[in-house]
């Protein structure tokens, strides 16, 4: 069962189109709905500290959300087990407008795909 806050953020995702080519556009246009939401958020936010883990939004102060439209699959899955291995998410959100799978838990944290393109058919 999706928890609430899980619920709000993909009703963020269900009927808009979204860009598919720019990553940085798409991000633009998804904080864009997140203030029309009025769902609370950080941008670029260094978990742990750490550079290397610069996620591209928290979301409600601990759900992590990464938007990928490029990018090989086992390196985009490396940089979400990293995520979800810091103690500041307690769940994953990937926005993505690829053919893509991720397990229901990484880390113990629940992990959750968002297929963009499909509001594209």
């Amino acid at each position: 069962m999706l928890d609430h806050n899980i619920t709000v953020i993909r009703s963020v995702f269900d009927s808009q189109r979204f860009s598919l080519e720019d990553e940085k556009v798409l991000q633009a246009e998804i904080e864009k709905e997140l203030i029309e939401f009025n769902i609370p958020y950080e941008r670029e936010v260094y978990l742990d500290g750490n550079i290397k883990n610069q996620i591209d939004f928290v979301l409600f102060g601990n759900i992590g959300m990464e938007v990928k439209i490029k990018g090989n699959k086992a390196n985009v899955y490396r940089q979400c087990a990293r995520y979800c291995a810091c103690d500041q998410i307690n769940q994953l959100i990937l926005i993505t407008s690829k053919s893509f799978y991720l397990p229901e838990l990484i880390s113990n944290k629940p992990a959750h795909i968002i297929h963009i393109a499909r509001n594209w058919l």
